[in-house]
């Protein structure tokens, strides 16, 4: 599975640390690991506050993988009209909210935000692109509320996993 345009992810930090403790997040990130790690210089992921605090293992191992991983994301908007996306959990988060501190760190623009509080929102960006604008809106975040997505979600996820063992049987 391979992006035909470039992208930035922006994920806080704490957001992060908040989803590896939910097993079905953890599975997710781990998702978006080996993805951004295929799609190195078109996948491009921000984490704006990885300078504070103590460090993140899943960020860390992140930063050790092969993709694209910036604290700044002055770095990476090269290209303009690159989608930039913007994640958060809407049951704990507002848009505004979110937009502000992001702003606090340097990303401005229009940002897409997308929720991940089921955790399917990676997914989601990289299957819509813009059109995850499409989708109803919890507290200001993108979200599949109807479940409109579920099929070719769990097909994206399971193709990439297939394919993923595939590549490292094969190294």
């Amino acid at each position: 599975m391979q992006l035909s345009e470039p992208m930035v992810f922006v994920i806080e930090k704490t957001r992060i640390a908040e989803m590896v403790k939910d097993p079905k997040q953890e599975v997710l990130l781990n998702w978006l690991l080996g993805f951004a790690t295929l799609n190195t210089n078109m996948l491009h992921i921000v984490v704006p506050d990885d300078r504070e605090g103590p460090e993140d293992s899943w960020v860390e191992k992140l930063k050790n993988s092969e993709a694209s991983v910036y604290s700044d994301i002055r770095r990476v908007r090269k290209a303009e009209g690159m989608a930039v996306f913007g994640f958060s959990n809407s049951a704990g988060d507002s848009d505004g909210e979110f937009l502000g501190r992001l702003r606090s760190k340097s990303v401005s623009g229009k940002v897409i935000c997308v929720d991940v509080a089921d955790g399917n929102g990676f997914v989601l960006a990289v299957l819509l692109g813009r059109k995850v604008k499409e989708l109803p809106k919890v507290h200001g975040f993108h979200r599949d509320t109807t479940d409109r997505y579920r099929f070719e979600l769990c097909t994206a996820i399971q193709t990439f996993y297939d394919s993923y063992v595939v590549i490292n049987a094969a190294a």
